[in-house]
């Protein structure tokens, strides 16, 4: 009898992908979901804009709660949710780029 920790790691929550450009950004991503208030801001969100930061979270926070709301009802182990378009959009943000807040499509690390 073995020890498996994949057993002890389930979980309902769900997680972002962690193999992208800019991922070091997911923890603040999941803050945001968790404040209650931003969340239901965010979730009420609507606008015809197709590069929206609010509009992409919106899609994030949708698929945590849905990711969540399985797991819990199911028992399913927790889901990755892919953040691509999220950071692919901040990278158009010029305040992003000024302060030095995600890493060059290059490969160069943000300001250290």
């Amino acid at each position: 009898m073995g020890v498996s920790l994949l057993d002890d790691a389930r979980t309902p929550f769900v997680g972002l992908e962690n193999n992208i450009p800019n991922s070091f950004l997911n923890a603040e991503v999941v803050l945001l979901w968790s404040v209650r208030a931003l969340r239901s801001l965010v979730l009420a969100h609507t606008c015809a804009a197709t590069d929206c930061l609010s509009c992409e979270l919106k899609f994030l926070f949708r698929m945590f709660d849905q990711g969540l709301r399985d797991g819990l009802q199911h028992g399913y182990q927790g889901t990755v949710v892919h953040a691509t378009n999220f950071y692919r959009l901040l990278t158009h943000v010029p305040d992003s780029i000024a302060f030095g807040i995600l890493d060059n499509p290059n490969g160069i690390p943000a300001r250290s």
